[in-house]
């Protein structure tokens, strides 16, 4: 408005004083320039009015983007009688991104725009002159399916003279190539013929033609001439525990044209229990009593069907009983006792302990699977506490205690399993079964347990030999006791391999993974330097010196296109970002890694896409849309996401094409050659995908790795799913040591608690630094970083080096420092993942922890077996502590630091780190 009373005041004397024009001609030429070019300025934008309804609990709003830099305290909106935060600004013609921001905390897209956009999906506003009007996309809508290869684009403008002034400038183009627009009254329309079955993209470009501003709008349909019915697909094999309901998963259907798959038809070959909503890909078998059942199941789409084989078996599993007993000096009434622990993720509301008559002694018994938990009673709804009649505790981080749990098996084994070839048979049995078990053998696929090609005699599973290589089998083998109940599954892997038969443990992790270790790049940052993006062609140049430093598995963030630049919001799965190259250049530094004995894990995205993929904007934008149907929804524009994450949304698991459709992913990157998948936000994706994943991945290549993130973490990710997972104990523990809240002796409780935790065949996957974490050496200094590292590289499992990390650089995603290479933190990795590399007692699971020394501040453990071993000794602390070496012979040194040490290796220096050759004095176990 102050512009608007500066050119009117210039303006008033022209009108009075015309002689003054004649006098002083020059003079109002540049009055009359300044008066245009200040007019020009006022009408070169427009007030916009931001508004968002008011809620309880809101006390301020401010409007933050890039028309003011983000600035929170530069728009306030201001609270209206009706309930609405208002605020008019006038802004210059253009495109925008913005958010509101609510308490100055909560960041929040306007509820009320639908468009959306940029690297960080906010909100986007176009201010628009007069000669670029409101067009809207009549036909085709976003992610419509079209039943014809001859597809007319229909635009609707506000009348004919607008839609007849923008013909010739509107750019309109189908996949590229422009279309020539016709008028129809106020519609601008065109045809695009010959088009092939599959997607394609519509683009419209509108320049202005005063202003330096160009409007942009596109959208995406299908063409499906052709219409390919759905098809049914199964899991084929079911194994489950005997429970009074089980979901059958018909989850592997899916239609080809995307279409959205017809109610399901499943069939019951017996009349055992009942199907609920037997029109779902996913219903419940409701069972009776009976614990044993070999059933099938018909899933039929029109004349197309698929069969699921199910078997229900009674598992043996431990019931623990929990009692609390009222103190003799406690006043306070009870109401209610529960017991929360690791079993149940510590949330209360769901184990409530019962009351004895007058409410002294309360108990509950629960069935808990094999392992060691921490727990606490909760008296009252408020009142936390160990349990006072177990002695076994830990620190619970927060000054006070947790209680800890062994649970072991129901009954003890005496079982390993053994095969052998002989006379055209593949046989495989128990080395050794105690008395009164017996053994049952299920084979998938289950044609295999009904014809010549299988039989068992005893104990043993004969399988033809030559019919193996045909195709992969699965072979379970059950142990029961005298009650019929499985106390142990074991499941075998058969499958041929460069003309070779192999066997192996369904459920362990490839043998490569024990000696790997991994190196996790931000390639966005792992240019040559800072002034560009890293390309997979920066990453080849590299390679030598990853091999210098000694890794050997490279897990690159999502290299996906994607609307951010971490790539975790994907908006193709089946191409890489531009950014980093093409689609060959991939496939040649997969090569390259391969030619070098270095393996390649992908980060792959299945929790969510990006909003800005095309399936997700289709959804939003098209209710009608096929793709409505692989989200979740909860209103119109109200859609699941985990946490503050508005710009990932949530992918719909109930859905046979979403899961069909991710397979296809991984498929397609196995075929691209990669070694593995790092599963990101796992722990939001059904276990049921999980297992068809890891049979889809397994069966293309045996010897691939699956890495889970499911944080906390959670052993029911590890049945026939993943081979490892985020160590999250191990990084939890080693936080709360460094920040005093537990004594040293929590890390070996917790690598000890892994051993009973997680079946034996898996690999943990251990970190002190990944793009998600703060830097360790900002959080505690170079010296307590170094014992942590020397923790990390000299326990088992796979350990995780965050590019940099090897350097000692601070920050979560920096440019990497190649001028730092060669600096003193290089040569401490580099020593010791050469030690690691070097001697195998390292990858090896054996793992003993004897008492040398003051055990609130030293970390000691013995890696490998036998007399010989090698002895680590990290000290914690800033104090010289004393080493009890007595028990041991002493040999080489392997390592040590400070570098600057006294030789003595009986005094430990402060945060220091002893490596040694040690052999036992006698044959007990350390």
């Amino acid at each position: 408005m102050l512009t608007a009373d500066f050119t009117f005041a210039f303006q008033a004397p022209i009108y009075h004083f015309k002689g003054m024009i004649r006098r002083f001609g020059l003079i109002l030429v540049l009055v009359s320039l300044l008066t245009f070019f200040s007019g020009t300025h006022l009408r070169s934008g427009k007030t916009v009015r931001f508004q968002l309804h008011h809620a309880p609990g809101i006390h301020r709003v401010s409007v933050i983007g890039t028309f003011n830099h983000w600035n929170p305290n530069k728009d306030i909106l201001h609270r209206t009688s009706d309930s609405v935060w208002v605020l008019d600004k006038f802004l210059p013609f253009g495109r925008y991104e913005y958010r509101f921001l609510i308490n100055g905390n909560q960041y929040l897209r306007d509820p009320e725009n639908p468009r959306f956009g940029g690297v960080y999906s906010n909100s986007i506003l176009w201010v628009l002159p007069e000669d670029i009007p409101t067009i809207r996309i009549r036909q085709p809508q976003w992610g419509s399916v079209i039943a014809s290869s001859r597809v007319t684009i229909r635009l609707q403008l506000p009348d004919a003279q607008t839609a007849r002034s923008v013909r010739k400038r509107l750019e309109v183009t189908v996949d590229g190539r422009r279309m020539r627009l016709q008028r129809q009254d106020r519609e601008l329309f065109a045809t695009a013929r010959n088009l092939s079955d599959g997607f394609h993209w519509i683009r419209l470009r509108l320049p202005s033609n005063h202003w330096p501003i160009t409007w942009e709008d596109s959208l995406f349909f299908i063409v499906n001439s052709a219409d390919t019915p759905a098809v049914p697909r199964t899991s084929h094999f079911m194994l489950t525990p005997a429970k009074k309901i089980i979901e059958l998963n018909g989850g592997l259907s899916y239609d080809p044209d995307y279409d959205p798959l017809p109610p399901a038809h499943w069939i019951q070959m017996d009349s055992s229990g009942y199907l609920q909503a037997d029109t779902l890909y996913f219903p419940r078998w409701h069972l009776p009593e009976k614990s044993v059942y070999n059933s099938q199941f018909i899933l039929k789409l029109h004349e197309l069907q698929d069969t699921l084989h199910v078997f229900v078996r009674p598992f043996a599993t431990p019931q623990v009983t929990f009692r609390w007993q009222k103190p003799r000096q406690w006043h306070l009434p009870i109401h209610s006792v529960q017991v929360v622990g690791e079993f149940n993720h510590w949330k209360k509301g769901q184990f409530y302990l019962l009351p004895n008559t007058d409410s002294t002694t309360w108990q509950l018994s629960l069935p808990l699977p094999p392992g060691q938990y921490e727990y606490k009673f909760v008296m009252n709804d408020t009142l936390w506490t160990p349990d006072t009649d177990n002695p076994r505790r830990i620190p619970d981080g927060w000054n006070g205690w947790n209680s800890v749990l062994t649970v072991t098996p129901v009954d003890t084994l005496c079982s390993n399993w053994q095969w052998r070839v002989h006379q055209g048979w593949l046989q495989l049995f128990p080395a050794r079964v105690c008395r009164n078990y017996r053994v049952e053998y299920l084979i998938d696929p289950v044609h295999w347990m009904y014809r010549g090609d299988a039989r068992i005699s005893g104990d043993t599973l004969f399988l033809r030999h030559w019919k193996l290589g045909q195709h992969p089998l699965r072979v379970y083998a059950l142990v029961k006791n005298s009650q019929g109940m499985v106390v142990h599954k074991r499941s075998e892997f058969i499958h041929t391999a460069k003309g070779k038969l192999h066997l192996r443990d369904y459920n362990a992790a490839p043998a490569w993974t024990r000696s790997a270790i991994a190196y996790q790049i931000y390639l966005r940052r792992f240019g040559p330097d800072s002034s560009r993006s890293g390309t997979f062609q920066d990453l080849i140049d590299r390679l030598d010196y990853l091999q210098r430093l000694g890794v050997n598995t490279v897990w690159l963030m999502p290299i996906m296109p994607s609307s951010a630049p971490h790539g975790y919001t994907p908006t193709n799965h089946f191409s890489v970002n531009p950014d980093y190259g093409t689609l060959a250049d991939f496939r040649e530094l997969i090569e390259a890694l391969h030619q070098r004995g270095m393996r390649f894990i992908f980060d792959f995205v299945a929790n969510h896409t990006g909003d800005q993929h095309p399936f997700f904007r289709s959804a939003w934008f098209n209710p009608r849309s096929p793709f409505r149907q692989w989200y979740i929804w909860q209103g119109r524009w109200q859609y699941a996401y985990h946490n503050d994450w508005d710009a990932l949304p949530n992918l719909n698991y109930s859905n046979p094409n979403v899961r069909h459709y991710m397979l296809n992913v991984a498929r397609f990157w196995l075929e691209q050659g990669v070694d593995g998948f790092r599963c990101d936000a796992a722990w939001g994706v059904p276990h049921s995908f999980w297992k068809d994943f890891r049979r889809v991945v397994k069966e293309y290549n045996p010897e691939a790795v699956l890495i889970d993130e499911v944080l906390p973490r959670d052993p029911s990710f590890h049945d026939e799913e993943f081979d490892m997972s985020y160590d999250t104990d191990f990084y939890g523990n080693l936080l709360d040591v460094m920040r005093g809240r537990k004594p040293v002796w929590a890390l070996r409780y917790g690598l000890q608690k892994t051993q009973l935790n997680y079946p034996p065949g898996i690999v943990d996957f251990r970190y002190l630094e990944n793009q998600d974490l703060p830097r360790f050496i900002e959080q505690f200094g170079a010296e307590r970083t170094r014992v942590a590292a020397a923790f990390l590289l000299t326990v088992p499992g796979m350990p995780l080096i965050y590019y940099g990390q090897e350097l000692g650089v601070t920050g979560m995603r920096p440019f990497m420092p190649w001028q730092k290479v060669g600096n003193d933190w290089f040569q401490f990795y580099q020593r010791l993942i050469q030690l690691r590399k070097r001697y195998p007692e390292f990858t090896e699971m054996a793992i003993h922890f004897p008492n040398i020394g003051d055990s609130t501040k030293v970390l000691s453990y013995l890696r490998g077996s036998g007399k010989a071993q090698i002895l680590v000794a990290l000290n914690f602390s800033s104090q010289v502590v004393p080493l009890h070496l007595d028990r041991f012979l002493a040999g080489e040194v392997l390592f040590r630091w400070p570098r600057e040490a006294l030789l003595s290796t009986d005094r430990l220096p402060p945060y220091g780190i002893l490596i040694q050759r040690v052999t036992l004095r006698d044959s007990s176990d350390p």
